[in-house]
């Protein structure tokens, strides 16, 4: 999946678009708005990612990440999604590549869910303002412009991205962000240190183009785990699911 933000270029201070590298991590990191359709996560393909900063509007004022998608404003937003529907009828086809980077403060995270777990790649803005998750459908990406998972205090959310599933691979780790229930543990270990979540809303969709829920964006509230992926119905092409389906998880 993919987040594009339109008529914005990458701050040049936050990472080096030929050399791939994050700015020190001393520098804040919270310039973001993810529109969470970016992650359409599980979209490999999403149109134009699922997360797109609106150009030189209130959305890039505020820094909120939006989708690219435009839909019709009809479409009820955080519809259920009735136990994590993804539909079968097809896999994501379009290989964008993510923008991958490094932070000071952080080597490594994983993501376990019971005895399930995927590497957690670093991912950036690509030069043209789009975020993407790895590539490998196997691995998530956390948006370093989200919070390091377990931080105290006005951090705001931390947003983990994947891929649902793609056509050659198969079906993605992510997928597994649309069977969670209430109650059911994420843990997420920073450089050995395990941050564990509890999710407090279980998957719900909202249609590519609708305004992205609020915890999405959140960068002064307590630390919550946001999970993003595609689902819904699958409609092919760039797109490939018509939704976003998002996770809601706070510290347990």
């Amino acid at each position: 999946m993919s987040t594009a933000v339109p008529n914005q270029d990458p701050n040049p201070d936050a990472f080096d678009a030929a050399a791939g590298e994050e700015a020190s991590a001393a520098k804040p990191r919270r310039n973001w708005i993810l529109p969470v359709a970016l992650i359409a996560v599980a979209a490999l393909f999403i149109l134009s990612l699922v997360f797109m900063l609106g150009g030189k509007d209130s959305d890039e004022a505020s820094g909120d990440l939006t989708t690219s998608e435009q839909q019709d404003e009809s479409t009820d937003a955080e519809a259920p999604a009735e136990g994590g529907y993804v539909d079968d009828s097809g896999q994501q086809e379009q290989e964008l590549t993510a923008f991958p980077t490094t932070v000071d403060d952080v080597e490594e995270m994983t993501l376990s869910l019971g005895a399930d777990s995927a590497p957690i790649d670093f991912v950036q803005l690509t030069v043209d303002g789009t975020l993407i998750p790895p590539e490998d459908v196997s691995r998530l990406g956390w948006y370093v412009e989200s919070a390091v998972p377990g931080s105290q205090g006005g951090v705001g959310s931390t947003v983990i991205t994947g891929h649902v599933n793609h056509q050659t691979q198969g079906q993605g780790f992510a997928y597994n962000f649309t069977q969670l229930n209430v109650g059911d543990t994420v843990t997420i270990d920073v450089d050995g240190q395990p941050a564990k979540y509890k999710v407090t809303k279980a998957p719900f969709r909202v249609a590519k183009g609708e305004d992205m829920p609020a915890e999405v964006n959140d960068t002064s509230g307590e630390n919550m785990l946001v999970l993003i992926t595609c689902g819904g119905e699958f409609v092919g092409g760039a797109l490939g699911y018509a939704d976003n389906i998002f996770v809601i998880a706070e510290p347990a």
